[in-house]
């Protein structure tokens, strides 16, 4: 372990003005006699009341009454610990500082040659980009709608045609050949030694001390026979079981945790969107080392990772590993297997955002799986329910799993009682009574009611995110009922009818092949859209639609009907809209006195458009 001496730590800290590296982070543009203050970094807020003194040398909040000196300012905002945040400081002002070591490394001075090489090979790659060659990896971010700003806060470049070029660049730059050997940035060939990338788009693997340790290459043309992504080895500078590619970045984010994803351009993506906290995996599966470095930043992260059988694999390793390390783990299921950067580019990051905000817990995940990997069997409902027992056998603290219990026994209109005997059962090693027989037994005791009744009651509370709405269910009745009449034109403008929880739902239908709009299709979407418990009920209540006589419309009249049902659902949007308005001036719930006029205004414009759609509809008829 390397120590600071007393002076080398007095010499950094007069080189590193507190005002001038608190600004690097923090805007800092309301003065208070000799102190200047802004936005927090460390919390939320909308009024200034992080102060910074030059003349003490220190700072202060004074909501969340954090504060301290440089040092300390740098160990907060960068996650380090005293001495790293002291080289930290030290690095930025050149200063070269003298550490007595309680071990020798024989390697000490070869793997800072290492660094350096490695960043003048990411200056090299990038400059590579804007080179008349480079044009193509251009173009290819453009075309993934990269801007600018996003291409060089990552650093991104590119590796040319001729794979000696970097190593004649490095050799006019003063670096010896046994260090460029050392990089891994070249292959031993049968002509002697190769550059390992050519012809590809270079993604740097930087350190949380922004420091370039390795590189990923991504090919740009289609073969085949060339893997699509290759990276550097490991070297005496880098592991990447202990690395997370944008991790540099991320723990800078005010976000409570990190969103983990697949790809190199899923997280630069999430990032240009504005979801900072975002970091990938480095090609491989989520490590223990990786675990412990993400619980040094957070303690909760979200896993957001392809939704194949790959994926989920990949989930549930993940998950024992993180909560092994501390780390509270959630999983982000996207809608039809998309991966972030085309879900946030077809839907926007409000949808995005939206979802992010409700991730799934452990047991929500498996029961989710359960279901899912159920579709397919001949009874799936029969199959959901034996998985399901596994599941919730699998939890040791009771209350959650009586929670759980009591949603499971509901959707498969079993009593708990009955179901908790067969969790007990399974805990227990014996084995199970049979399931189909339970539930059956359980069916023909419920009190016979007229079906919509059921349907629609059952509806109210079949999903946290998804209120059912009458109008929208009739309106996606008619329009199932018969696809083929509807053209593509309606399709597109009916999206902007539906309500937000809606949307997401309609606008994919919209944008299938008209021959997949279809029910049993629309079955499998709906449930995709993640309503865990509440996906087979809402398509029921659709298929319960579809045989109600005010719904069965003669050919060549159904657009007409389609008009009617869209100001339906239309009017009952504008009172939802109404009441939640009307709910918001009642509590006076206003930040500023703008908003309470800006709220205002528009309940009176939307009590105007229910007025007008009300007379409109009074014409029709």
């Amino acid at each position: 372990m390397a120590l600071v001496s007393d002076q080398d730590i007095e010499r950094i800290k007069q080189a590193n003005d507190i005002t001038e590296v608190v600004a690097e982070y923090v805007r800092l543009d309301k003065k208070s006699g000799i102190n200047l203050f802004g936005l927090c970094p460390f919390h939320q807020e909308k009024t200034p009341s992080f102060s910074v003194s030059s003349q003490k040398q220190i700072y202060y909040c004074f909501s969340c009454h954090k504060g301290g000196d440089v040092v300390r300012f740098i160990m907060e905002m960068e996650h380090l610990n005293y001495g790293e945040a002291l080289r930290f400081l030290a690095k930025r002002a050149g200063i070269q500082i003298e550490e007595t070591k309680s071990a020798y490394d024989p390697n000490a001075k070869l793997k800072k040659r290492l660094c350096k090489l490695s960043n003048e090979t990411a200056l090299y790659f990038h400059k590579q980009l804007y080179s008349p060659e480079g044009r193509r990896a251009l173009l290819y971010l453009k075309e993934r709608a990269l801007s600018p700003q996003t291409i060089k806060r990552f650093g991104l470049g590119y590796a040319p045609r001729n794979r000696s070029e970097l190593w004649d660049h490095l050799e006019s730059k003063g670096f010896q050949p046994n260090e460029i050997e050392a990089s891994g940035l070249f292959r031993e060939g049968r002509n002697g030694l190769y550059g390992l990338f050519s012809e590809r788009l270079i993604f740097p693997i930087i350190d949380p001390f922004a420091q370039v340790l390795a590189f990923g290459g991504r090919r740009l043309d289609e073969n085949p026979k060339s893997p699509k992504y290759i990276n550097s080895p490991e070297t005496l500078i880098y592991e990447k079981g202990r690395q997370l590619f944008g991790l540099n970045l991320a723990k800078r984010s005010k976000a409570d945790r990190f969103l983990i994803v697949e790809g190199y351009m899923d997280c630069i993506s999430l990032h240009q969107a504005g979801f900072d906290a975002s970091l990938a995996v480095l090609g491989t599966a989520l490590t223990s080392n990786q675990a412990r470095l993400l619980r040094r930043y957070r303690s909760e992260v979200v896993l957001c990772f392809d939704g194949d059988s790959a994926g989920q694999r990949a989930n549930l390793r993940s998950i024992d590993i993180l909560k092994a390390a501390g780390v509270s783990v959630y999983i982000l299921v996207l809608p039809f297997e998309k991966d972030p950067d085309d879900f946030i580019k077809k839907h926007g990051r409000e949808r995005f955002q939206a979802l992010l905000e409700k991730p799934m817990n452990e047991i929500e995940y498996q029961l989710y799986l359960a279901k899912r990997n159920s579709l397919d069997s001949p009874r799936p409902s029969l199959a959901y329910g034996q998985a399901a027992i596994q599941v919730l056998a699998s939890i040791e603290d009771r209350i959650q799993r009586n929670y759980y219990l009591r949603q499971l026994a509901d959707e498969l209109l079993m009593s708990p009682s009955e179901l908790n005997e067969e969790v007990q059962r399974l805990q227990q090693g014996e084995a199970s009574l049979n399931l189909e027989t339970q539930t059956q037994l359980s069916r023909t005791t419920i009190t016979e009611r007229d079906e919509s009744d059921i349907v629609d009651e059952d509806l109210a509370d079949a999903s946290s995110e998804l209120e059912a709405i009458p109008e929208a269910l009739d309106l996606l009745a008619l329009l199932l009922q018969d696809p083929d009449q509807i053209p593509d034109s309606i399709w597109t403008e009916l999206a902007e009818d539906f309500p937000p929880d809606y949307q997401v739902l309609f606008s994919e239908l919209a944008s299938a092949d008209p021959e997949r709009r279809q029910l049993n299709d629309f079955y499998k979407t709906w449930y995709e859209y993640r309503f865990s418990t509440g996906g087979e009920r809402l398509a029921t209540a659709i298929a319960e639609r579809l045989m109600r006589d005010d719904l069965q419309v003669k050919r060549g009249k159904i657009l007409d009907k389609v008009e009617e049902l869209r100001k339906n659902l239309r009017l009952r949007c504008y009172k939802m809209e109404r009441d939640a308005l009307a709910r918001k001036i009642a509590r006076q719930d206003f930040r500023s006195q703008a908003e309470e006029t800006a709220v205002k205004q528009r309940y009176n414009r939307i009590n105007g458009l229910i007025n007008e759609l009300r007379l409109e509809r009074s014409i029709d008829q």
